[in-house]
């Protein structure tokens, strides 16, 4: 397998409307780092942006989203524990096994930021195509640029995953193989169907070369965008809370 890389007229830009998938990318990581130590304001706005926006943009797959953020139950539950019972504070009320005040507020808070990183990475998987997020990503992997075609190998395996995961995933869920037992007993059963099928298509498929376009960088004017998201958030995190 070979990667053949190529450049053309008609793909020199990889923007849809007014924001590249880079700048996308780039504004994603603004709201993980300076929501990570920033306040309540901010965290509240960046989440009713989030939830509008997926509103707006495919209001059929909120039941994935719904699904996707059950699944991480178990890591909210221990979020809240771990930041509730293991901070010292003023007790939340009178006994023994009281949480502490400031270590709720705390675990909420993280707790509230992962979900909010949760929608926000559903947001760029859904407003970008595979081309798009591959290229993006290419863009981002910049630094391995020094040892030598190490990001192009990356690209070829990228690419190589998503196209085997589109063409396994309707076979699975069409599947009976992995339905009965419990439910590590169909998690076994469904990993096993997908590794003998991984194997299946490894000896069907023929060699072919993959065709990547090298992505031209963003308008220079497009960086203002995380430009002014990060300002915006610096400024409501410098806004006071009620009750501190």
């Amino acid at each position: 397998m070979i990667l053949m890389p190529y450049s053309c007229q008609a793909h020199r830009k990889w923007h849809n409307g007014v924001m590249d998938p880079l700048v996308r990318m780039m504004c994603y990581f603004v709201i993980a780092a300076l929501l990570w130590a920033g306040s309540v304001w901010s965290l509240l706005a960046v989440g009713l942006l989030s939830l509008v926006t997926m509103l707006i943009l495919a209001e059929p797959s909120l039941g994935q989203l719904w699904r996707m953020l059950w699944r991480l139950k178990w890591l909210c539950l221990s979020l809240l524990v771990v930041y509730g019972w293991l901070t010292p504070g003023e007790p939340l009320w009178k006994g023994m096994f009281s949480p502490s005040r400031d270590g709720m507020a705390m675990g909420l808070y993280r707790l509230g930021y992962l979900l909010v990183l949760v929608l926000a990475a559903r947001i760029i998987v859904l407003s970008m195509r595979r081309e798009q997020l591959v290229a993006a990503l290419y863009q981002l992997m910049w630094p391995l640029g020094w040892a030598g075609r190490l990001r192009e190998r990356l690209v070829v395996r990228l690419l190589l995953v998503f196209e085997i995961v589109r063409d396994l995933d309707p076979a699975v869920l069409s599947s009976g193989e992995a339905s009965s037992g419990g439910r590590m007993s169909r998690l076994a059963g469904t990993l096993a169907v997908l590794y003998r099928r991984c194997l299946d298509r490894a000896d069907r498929v023929r060699l072919r070369p993959i065709r990547f376009a090298r992505p031209s960088a963003p308008p220079w004017w497009q960086w203002s965008w995380p430009l002014g998201l990060g300002l915006a958030l610096w400024w409501l995190a410098r806004l006071p809370v009620p009750g501190n």
